[in-house]
């Protein structure tokens, strides 16, 4: 890995996973390397996702408010309470750049999907959360984003005296999670049935998350 990926993976856990932009810039600069472009032809050749690409779906575009408008018990109420409680806006998770191949549709559906994840598994955004989420993301679709950072966040805190056990233990229980899924969670119609409870959601795909919500 050059200085330059490896200078973002450190700019990243010193933000403790809490600035977006860091989080954008390390993994495009990812994409360069031979770990992820592996990881998301592996993703696309999955029975769920190969049925997506082939299709060629998109989803529809939402707003904030029509979430927040959907039933309390729903994904999307809670998608979108998720959104609103950690200041994101769907715009800067929308990838806006081109689908041409088979590998950008896998990279654009995992940033779709990544906050979905989040309200699924009941993991927050705090660090300790999206430890938890990138286990979930090891055991699923074997990311090296997830391999890098979790040993890269546990080193910090051995380094600054941090939360090292809460982390480790999110972080595993984030792989058990991700183990005992259906596969390629992030392949499903998510935004075809907003207004599906998200107990649903879980006891279909096999989710025991973290904490309910």
């Amino acid at each position: 890995m050059t200085l330059t990926k490896l200078q973002a993976v450190a700019n990243y856990v010193d933000t403790r996973g809490q600035d977006v932009n860091s989080a954008i810039r390390l993994y495009e600069l990812l994409k360069t390397t031979y770990g992820l472009p592996k990881e998301l032809g592996y993703v696309a050749a999955l029975p769920r996702m190969k049925a997506l690409i082939d299709e060629g779906w998109r989803p529809k575009t939402i707003t904030l408010d029509q979430l927040l408008s959907m039933p309390n018990h729903s994904l999307g109420y809670h998608y979108g309470s998720h959104l609103q409680r950690a200041g994101l806006t769907l715009n800067k998770i929308n990838d806006p750049n081109p689908i041409t191949s088979p590998l950008e549709y896998v990279s654009h559906r995992m940033r779709e999907t990544h906050d979905i994840l989040h309200v699924l598994t009941g993991f927050d955004v705090s660090l300790e959360g999206e430890l938890g989420v990138l286990g979930f993301g090891m055991a699923q679709w074997r990311s090296p984003v997830s391999l890098m950072l979790i040993p890269a966040f546990l080193y910090h805190a051995l380094l600054n005296d941090g939360c090292y056990e809460a982390w480790l233990d999110s972080a595993t229980k984030g792989i058990c999670m991700g183990q005992q899924g259906v596969e390629c969670i992030p392949a499903c119609k998510f935004e075809e049935a907003w207004e599906k409870p998200l107990e649903a959601w879980r006891e279909e795909l096999k989710i025991v998350p973290i904490s309910p919500q």
